[in-house]
């Protein structure tokens, strides 16, 4: 597992979905699963891979233009204020949290790339076990680098104020009916303005450097990697094992969504 760690990293550094250096990885990968496995192969696919950690671009210019659109609190701009940031809330959710891609079409697809190996069993095959990890790298996360735990409560911070300041809003906009938007009302207002420069740690997230993602990354595959040889010396009653390497699993899980929709 060591060994194969070290290969890696030494012989291509960090690998960030749908580079050259992911598909090298991929295909050095292959060849160590030719060594045990019965049947090894390379499948492309083409995903919107920039599409995750870019939409937090969008996400913080909506929060800083809906602050900015609201320093002039008549009802007409707390309401149009509170569809913007919703919107803004919504797809941050259900984009970037929850994995759905639903932003995908707004940025260009690239090729990345899934490695997997079978060990067939011995007698029919009425069952399959999936070892798997990740064979990608992201580029630095530059905050928390350089802030440590800091830089983590920076996103942290960024990520409950895009979803909090439309819940603000509502409420806002709802007590403007009653009377004008002063005094305590006001005060969350301030602190969505203060906590603001926290989103500079979303829309410059990453460094220009990949990491060479030995933990979380190789570790996962040199584990299935090792788990494959034991099983491949004596091969299970009728379940099939199945050894993944994953490509471009940072942006938001993109090889296993690609494994499983193929």
């Amino acid at each position: 597992m060591i060994q194969y760690i070290s290969d890696v990293i030494q012989k291509f550094g960090g690998r960030v979905g749908g580079s050259p250096e992911e598909k090298k990885a991929q295909e050095y990968t292959a060849e160590v699963f030719k060594g045990f496995c019965d049947q090894v192969k390379i499948e492309p696919f083409k995903s919107s891979l920039s599409a995750h950690f870019e939409s937090l671009k969008i996400f913080s210019l909506i929060y800083w233009f809906t602050l900015w659109f609201l320093s002039t609190m008549y009802p007409q701009r707390i309401l149009i204020s509170l569809a913007i940031s919703g919107i803004g809330a919504i797809f941050f959710v259900w984009h970037f949290l929850t994995y759905r891609h639903v932003l995908d079409f707004l940025f260009p697809k690239k090729t990345s790339w899934n490695v997997e190996g079978k060990i067939e069993p011995q007698g029919e095959v009425k069952s399959t076990i999936l070892l798997a990890g990740h064979i990608d790298s992201v580029y630095e996360f530059q905050w928390w680098y350089y802030f440590k735990s800091f830089g983590i409560f920076l996103n942290t911070i960024a990520g409950f104020g895009i979803v909090l300041l439309p819940v603000y809003l509502g409420i806002l906009w709802i007590y403007t009916y009653f009377s004008p938007p002063e005094g305590a009302i006001m005060w969350p207002y301030y602190i969505f303005i203060a906590i603001s420069p926290a989103l500079l740690s979303m829309f410059f997230k990453h460094g220009e450097d990949p990491v060479d993602g030995a933990l979380d990354n190789l570790s996962g595959v040199a584990l299935s990697l090792a788990l494959g040889q034991e099983f491949s010396k004596e091969k299970l009653q009728n379940t099939r094992i199945k050894i993944i390497s994953f490509g471009s699993e940072e942006p938001a899980l993109r090889g296993s969504f690609a494994y499983a929709k193929a």
